[in-house]
């Protein structure tokens, strides 16, 4: 069994929770609490961190929160830096310095702040298909109230990065590139203009994983996920997400691939802070450990946001994503989908130019 990196440092303190680590790694959790109890590994409470980042996926909308009619993006966007301003003013230190943005990669996605702030705007516009706390609301307004809470999230998010997404600068280079042909990740349109990502378990390059430094892995993901929220399919339509797992994968391989800390903190950015509307999480062939998680992070999620969850099981999984998305969206080579799409407009910076909302 190899080492998982888990905190502790050394000394007598590390080696303590080491030894508990390995104790609770002796066997795989059979059930909710042996589960819960193996996400608490590694000084890291998983399952906590999991279950704030789900209820954080939607957000709330408020009936005393603004409304600005969604056509309008104009005047959505100077009632949302009204609202920035006026935080900066009440603004101290830390919760000042956030407000400048200097780890948004923005510009090396040819964005400006603007931009960035249009993207949190199409998020937060009122539509059919949003939670049901919006059921009241007119559709087609935007509520900029909820747009500024996910903005000041992503810019607190942002600043507990310090350095680690400016230097160097994050842009696509060789190194970037080294790390995403390791990972199996690809994205794609489906006919209804959503952006897919997929993420195939079975074609990732474990013993590369993990010898990628932490760090590396952590930029990656971050430029990634930067790169689907500045993708005008993605802000126009939603995006979806698609996994194929394997029913035979342990929990313990699973969680061990990237240390517990950067899985909960990617997962914050990825599903609760960006202003990316999540239309389905699909996982295919999911081992029996992922389904008893799943259906305990159930009773922390909206009505709709379940809905939005689907397992689906072998035989039937692989047809699956066809069937929701389009035979012609499925990437070539993904599991046993019989996809045959090659055109992934996220790993390819250059794809597409960027939209300009103002």
């Amino acid at each position: 069994m190899k080492r998982v990196q888990c905190e502790g440092g050394g000394g007598k303190k590390g080696e303590e929770k080491w030894r508990k680590v390995l104790y609770q790694m002796a066997a795989e959790p059979t059930n909710a609490k042996d589960l819960l109890g193996a996400m608490k590994a590694g000084g890291t409470d998983l399952f906590a961190e999991t279950r704030k980042t789900f209820s954080m996926a939607t957000g709330k909308n408020k009936k005393s929160d603004v409304f600005l009619p969604s056509k309008d993006l104009k005047a959505a966007l100077a009632s949302l830096k009204s609202m920035v301003e006026a935080a900066k003013q009440r603004a101290k230190g830390k919760k000042l310095a956030m407000w400048e943005f200097r780890s948004s990669p923005h510009e090396q996605f040819g964005r400006s702040l603007d931009d960035t702030f249009g993207a949190f705007l199409m998020w937060a516009r009122i539509t059919d298909d949003d939670d049901d706390d919006a059921d009241w609301a007119v559709k087609g307004v935007t509520n900029v109230s909820k747009a500024f809470r996910r903005l000041e999230t992503y810019a607190e998010w942002m600043e507990d990065t310090g350095t680690e997404l400016t230097e160097p600068a994050l842009i696509w280079d060789d190194g970037m590139a080294s790390v995403h042909k390791t990972w199996a990740m690809s994205t794609s349109v489906a006919p209804n203009g959503e952006l897919v990502w997929w993420i195939d378990m079975g074609g990732i390059d474990l013993a590369a994983v993990k010898e990628t430094p932490v760090l590396a892995t952590f930029r990656y993901f971050a430029w990634y996920a930067h790169a689907v929220m500045y993708n005008a399919n993605a802000m126009e339509h939603g995006m979806s997400f698609c996994e194929s797992v394997g029913s035979n994968v342990s929990f313990w391989a699973a969680m061990t691939m990237v240390p517990m800390k950067l899985s909960a903190k990617l997962d914050r950015l990825t599903i609760g802070t960006l202003p990316v509307k999540m239309k389905c999480i699909m996982i295919l062939d999911p081992p029996r450990w992922m389904a008893t998680m799943m259906a305990i992070m159930g009773a922390f999620m909206s009505a709709k946001m379940k809905k939005r969850m689907v397992l689906l099981k072998k035989p039937d999984c692989w047809a699956g994503p066809a069937a929701r998305w389009g035979a012609g969206c499925v990437p070539k080579g993904f599991a046993e989908c019989g996809g045959a799409n090659t055109l992934d407009p996220v790993a390819n910076p250059k794809a597409g130019s960027p939209s300009k909302w103002w």
